[in-house]
């Protein structure tokens, strides 16, 4: 009887309900809804754990890693979601909680503990860029730093650290933000068009009021360099990881979640580099690049992710581009060279495998087809650039020009079969065209422009031209009869191919950082990688995210990714004039940002890091970028310096005769002063690029014997990469040849130059700029002092040592009396301290000293307060620059490296490593 009455019970609800969707929540029933309908959710997260993802109705939720989303109800009978939490006793990454495990009963051992350290290292670096208070284990980290792996104590200081930092997430202590009341503001807004400063002097000073609550105002995101993408094969993702630690990955197409990790137990990002670039897939192996040396190149199982340990005697082909100009013919099984080819000029392209032909092009517009031994078959001139990404199909080649041209190639012959002409140019991008991509008879391809084209492969004519939001630089991809396409804005596009063309069906934002990385179309999901190293899956029917992994592995809390592993390069510093926030870094773009609004004007890029900041004045931005010194910063292109028109990011004058430039330029009555990384340095016409004077800095020391094409260390070459300061009639600046000099602006004469460096291979002066400060340049030395030099004389005058083990360099702040430095430790490797110190300008007196601000970055000074970031903690900070007092500290869930913030106005700006600009009012 009782069966019967369930039975009838629900037979009853199911007919209150016969067109709705039963949504269940964690067991418990939510109701009954219409499909299409938008309910929001808010997950009840347990005392003691974090909220980690809700699971179900994938493609249906508008954030499924929100603990409040919403779910678009899916047109199905029932609906289960549940959501997943972790404990605060484990990391929550899988392999550092094995290893955890593992040691309770299996302690560390010698031949273990390179591969512990580094995963420690990496649930360390997870812990202090959530904000956790880490102070209880600084003796720890000091001892770590001390003790390397072959030490016979280094096993058991791992373990023991393990277990320090379980006790120290599990009681959950974190610094806290701390706001402060909002000031009335002045209405002052002066022009920080300087690197670190309104004059040029680098002392940090603004006579604007600065942010005074440390509360954010807006964010704007600035990534990194990415345009790897995942490769899907038999239901598997195989990704590389730009990452000093877990280099490669393998996903589950369908899940996200991880089949296997590579290695490289990397500690130190100066020494350890990740990977750029995609992986390439052979029968039973992955190879994954690192960098530009056969020793980089790692050959990894297929299955396993561990070193591929099959037969290597064969010669499987690959081939890539070595230091931007060297095509280098490689053997996928070994990495070992098999041919070097050094070309004139700078590659466009990667090399492209198809077939018996390896075909790539130059930035000359040069097409070169070789056999897969590096014999050329043929060549061919185009009449523009060859930049992007190439496509190969039934016997076709379809080449990218720089900028408005696309053409078609007969692969077996070189000529040119068509040429599409788009109706658009642009000179803000360093690349025009995405990757087509060939369906069919038709070819879709998308521009920097903002146009999605659709051509006939047969003839190269123009079917029909749909335009989007942004530049279009990632490759569209086909599901089910649809073309999706990615903008730079992170905006995706569904369109229905149809013989009028491409119809929008729907647009979504599905990321809030750029995308370049081609798109991949799956089973049932299209994958996107962005510049925040994040890959995603996205449902095709609904454009949400059904799930997403950190590239670099890390975890998501309240919202927020937070990194692990160590990835990325080094970062930019904004400048602010009129207005507008100028801002470089290592994604290759210099954005120009409404300071009120945090809304893009303009974008231009180079498709190389930036310098350290760009520079504003006579209406122009200044910048240079770093080149091909290192592919890993270089991105393989030669250095150029660029004027930019400032208010709409227009070419006024470029020029590539001053190469990798890393510093900012100075300026002073219509010249520019800088040098670069071979170590020269120019004085230029800042109206025309001119060229007016030039200096090698290696000039009179050992380095002046040595070709400048030897292999980049620190110390060689003399490289420029102090930030120049100037005064009346002089200009000074540092080198790696190990001095700091003063030249003449109108000559370049040089009127002295004073020796900081350890010995006649110098290796400092370094990324600390010379600060001008009442007749005195404090300057860094030995990377652990701060020197004060006499610029009449060259003389050094006054000299502070950090504390021992300590690094000194960041650029000195100093105004009203007072001069301020910082020390950090251990900041390539573990960071565990970073400190601010004040002193009297004149006794040298030290009058207060702080923890969690500086390091490799310098503090900026606003009204009464000195404000900084940190290269060991994730705050923005603001003290009291007479007594060090605390006034406001602000979370930007990532420190910052060799790059300071601006002031203007009412608003402090700040880059940090999690990815945005921030402004903080």
């Amino acid at each position: 009887m009782k069966n019967l009455l369930f039975f009838l019970i629900l037979i009853s609800c199911i007919a209150c309900h016969p067109n709705q969707t039963k949504v269940e929540v964690d067991g418990q029933l939510l109701g009954y809804y219409d499909a299409g309908k938008h309910i929001t959710l808010e997950a009840n997260v347990p005392s003691g754990n974090h909220f980690q993802s809700w699971k179900g109705a994938e493609g249906f939720l508008s954030d499924p890693y929100a603990e409040t989303t919403t779910l678009q109800v899916p047109d199905r009978k029932s609906v289960r979601l549940h959501t997943t939490f972790s404990s605060q006793q484990l990391s929550g990454i899988s392999d550092i909680d094995q290893i955890f495990d593992e040691i309770q009963t299996q302690p560390t051992n010698i031949t273990n503990v390179k591969a512990h350290r580094a995963a420690l290292y990496r649930w360390w670096r997870l812990l202090w860029r959530k904000g956790y208070d880490l102070t209880a284990v600084q003796l720890l980290a000091d001892a770590l730093l001390h003790t390397n792996n072959e030490n016979p104590k280094a096993p058991a200081m791992v373990d023991s650290a393990f277990g320090r930092l379980s006790a120290l997430q599990s009681e959950g202590k974190k610094i806290q933000e701390v706001k402060a009341n909002r000031q009335p503001f002045n209405g002052q807004f002066t022009n920080w068009g300087y690197y670190n400063g309104t004059e040029g002097h680098h002392t940090g000073f603004s006579p604007d009021q600065g942010a005074t609550e440390g509360k954010l105002q807006w964010r704007f995101p600035k990534g990194y360099y990415s345009n790897a993408a995942p490769v899907l094969e038999n239901g598997k993702l195989y990704l590389s990881t730009p990452a000093i630690d877990v280099m490669a990955m393998c996903l589950d197409e369908i899940t996200g979640e991880t089949i296997w990790k590579a290695r490289q137990y990397g500690e130190n990002f100066y020494e350890v580099h990740g990977s750029r670039w995609a992986p390439v897939l052979g029968d039973k192996q992955v190879t994954i690049r690192t960098d530009y040396s056969p020793a980089s190149i790692k050959i990894l199982d297929k299955t396993t992710g561990q070193p591929f340990v099959g037969d290597t005697t064969k010669v499987v082909p690959f081939a890539y581009v070595r230091k931007g100009n060297q095509l280098v013919f490689a053997n996928q099984l070994t990495g070992e060279d098999l041919k070097v080819i050094k070309n004139n000029a700078y590659y466009g392209t990667s090399p492209l495998l198809s077939g018996e032909c390896v075909l790539i092009g130059d930035r000359s517009g040069h097409l070169f087809c070789y056999d897969l031994k590096g014999a050329l078959k043929w060549k061919q001139q185009l009449d523009q650039g060859i930049v992007g990404e190439i496509s190969v199909d039934q016997g076709d080649a379809y080449i990218p020009g720089t900028t408005d041209k696309l053409y078609k190639i007969n692969l077996s012959t070189g000529e040119i079969v068509w040429t599409f002409t788009s109706i658009s140019q642009l000179e803000h991008a360093a690349q025009f065209f995405s990757q087509p991509l060939l369906l069919g008879d038709k070819l879709v391809v998308g521009t920097a422009a903002a146009q999605v084209f659709l051509l006939d492969r047969k003839t190269g004519e123009r079917l029909h031209e749909t335009k989007v939001d942004d530049w279009v630089r990632a490759k569209p991809q086909v599901f089910e009869e649809d073309v999706f396409v990615v903008d730079y804005a992170g905006k995706m596009y569904r369109f229905d191919l149809t013989n009028s063309g491409l119809n929008l069906k729907w647009k979504k934002q599905v990321s809030t950082h750029p995308i370049t990385a081609d798109l991949v179309a799956g089973k049932k999901y299209i994958y996107t990688a962005n510049q925040q190293w994040v890959l995603q899956a996205i449902s095709p029917e609904t454009g949400n995210t059904v799930w997403k992994k950190g590239i670099v592995e890390g975890q998501w809390e309240d919202g927020e990714f937070h990194m692990a592993d160590w990835a990325g390069g080094l970062l930019g510093s904004p400048v602010v004039a009129d207005g507008i926030a100028y801002i470089g870094g290592p994604d290759g773009f210099v954005n120009a940002v409404n300071v009120q609004t945090g809304k893009e004007i303009w974008k231009f890029e180079v498709g190389s890091t930036i310098s350290i900041a760009p520079m504003v004045a006579d209406g122009k931005v200044f910048f240079g970028y770093l080149g091909a010194n290192t592919e890993h910063y270089g991105y393989n292109h030669p250095g150029e310096v660029f004027a930019l028109n400032a208010k709409t990011g227009d070419v006024v004058w470029r020029n590539k005769e001053y190469a990798r430039v890393w510093v900012a330029p100075a300026y002073k009555n219509g010249k520019l002063f800088f040098g670069n990384t071979d170590g020269d340095f120019f004085g230029v016409d800042a109206n025309t690029g001119q060229k007016l004077w030039s200096f090698y800095t290696g000039k009179g020391t050992i380095k002046e014997t040595l070709p400048k094409d030897t292999p980049f260390t620190h110390g060689y070459p003399a490289g420029v990469y102090s930030v120049p300061v100037v005064d009346e009639n002089m200009v000074y600046t540092g080198s790696w040849a190990g001095f700091y000099y003063a030249f003449d602006q109108q000559t370049g004469k040089v009127k002295w130059r004073t020796k900081t460096g350890f010995n006649d291979w110098g290796g400092l002066p370094d990324s600390a700029a010379p600060t001008l400060w009442k007749g005195k340049l404090y300057v860094q030395k030995f990377g652990s002092r701060i020197a004060a030099i006499d610029i009449e004389t060259g003389k050094i005058s006054w000299e502070w040592n950090a504390p021992r083990g300590y690094l000194q360099n960041a650029t000195v702040a100093a105004h009203d009396g007072i001069l301020y430095g910082s020390i950090v430790r251990g900041v390539t490797k573990l960071p565990m301290r970073s400190a601010m110190f004040a002193f009297d300008d004149q006794t040298h007196e030290q009058l207060w000293s702080a923890d969690g601000m500086g390091g490799l970055t310098a503090p900026v000074i606003a009204g009464n307060q000195l404000i900084a970031g940190s290269s060991a903690d994730v705050f923005l900070t603001s003290r009291n620059r007479k007594t060090g007092e605390l006034l406001w500290r602000y979370n930007m869930g990532g420190e910052m490296l060799e790059n300071v913030p601006a002031v203007y106005g009412n608003m402090v700006f700040a880059l940090s490593k999690n990815g945005y600009l921030h402004a903080v009012k």
